[in-house]
């Protein structure tokens, strides 16, 4: 089942949100990619570093006008995302981003602890979800990923890793059970093809939330299911 409303801290990591990217990359299609996602009532990501520069000046209007949530990321090019700026380039972008002040921001695993807590400062009331991204495999020792991610305190944590089996995919969403049957929030993804069950099975292993796209064109990280097959082909929400 699908749900609008982001759960507390408080409550229980059982309900799921269907989280679709906003790739852009004009504002007129950041606009009706926004609108269309909020028709489905799924969480909205705003991919900043697929954006043309012109949007960046218009990012609040964006947040404000979206009637569902919204997770903001700037994925850099270590993390399989456009932003190719220095460090000081992207810390200058990601405070801009959190004056803005959404209600989810993404934070690389790497951003230094003064840095995520100098974001909290600037906008408390934005949820940091701290993520990690291996375009190559899946690490056997997924635990020790997760231990160093939680470094950083955030609101959840994702894992997405390529997979190279099924048996790829089913190590995460065992771990990712385990993870959230024991109170964490964790969403935890295998990109490929061979990654589909992780996606498909979000919600049978307690994620908080989970990654699909509005159809082909608006993908933003590889096997990416579109909405329409979810819901539709594998009743996956």
């Amino acid at each position: 089942m699908l749900f609008l409303s982001i759960p507390s801290a408080s409550q229980t990591a059982d309900l799921m949100l269907l989280c679709l990217p906003v790739v852009g990359p004009t504002l007129p299609l950041a606009r009706e990619q926004l609108e269309r996602i909020s028709s489905l009532h799924a969480m909205a990501e705003l991919r900043i570093d697929l954006f043309d520069h012109d949007v960046l000046p218009v990012l609040k209007s964006l947040i404000v006008a979206a009637s569902v949530p919204v997770l903001v990321t700037l994925r850099s090019r270590g993390q399989g995302g456009e932003f190719d700026g220095d460090e000081n380039a992207r810390w200058t972008l990601l405070r801009h981003l959190t004056d803005i002040h959404p209600e989810l921001l993404d934070v690389e695993l790497g951003t230094p602890l003064q840095e995520l807590e100098e974001l909290q400062r600037i906008s408390p009331n934005t949820r940091i979800v701290v993520s990690y991204h291996n375009f190559e495999y899946t690490p056997d020792d997924l635990s020790a990923v997760l231990h160093r991610m939680q470094q950083l305190p955030a609101y959840a944590y994702k894992i997405a890793t390529k997979a190279h089996s099924s048996v790829d995919a089913l190590r995460m969403l065992n771990f990712s059970n385990s993870v959230n049957s024991a109170g964490g929030r964790l969403c935890g993804i295998c990109m490929g093809s061979d990654g589909a069950p992780t996606r498909l099975l979000a919600a049978a292993a307690s994620m908080p939330f989970t990654f699909g796209c509005l159809d082909g064109a608006t993908t933003s990280a590889p096997g990416q299911v579109a909405y329409k097959e979810l819901q539709g082909l594998y009743r996956a929400l």
